[in-house]
């Protein structure tokens, strides 16, 4: 069972997919936005949405690694 974001970072880089703990949840911000810039939008998954992306990073893979920064200097990183 994943049950820390530094398991959870391995399973995506693994591309393994296990049961994820209930306590655990996703914070992923989205660098492009309809809203204004000073206010912060992000997806926030829970249990069943983290075990949804793991299939679906097991299922499909990842190619590359991206880091972005936003306008306000917190670093963003996702796979493409």
């Amino acid at each position: 069972m994943i049950k820390t974001i530094k398991e959870l970072k391995r399973a995506f880089v693994n591309q393994s997919v296990d049961e994820v703990s209930p306590n655990l949840i996703l914070n992923s911000p989205q660098p492009k936005s309809l809203y204004p810039t000073n206010m912060e939008e992000a997806w926030v998954h829970s249990s069943a949405g983290i075990y949804n992306l793991l299939n679906i990073n097991a299922r499909y893979g990842v190619k590359k690694r991206v880091t972005k920064t936003t306008m306000k200097g917190k670093k963003i990183i996702f796979w493409i």
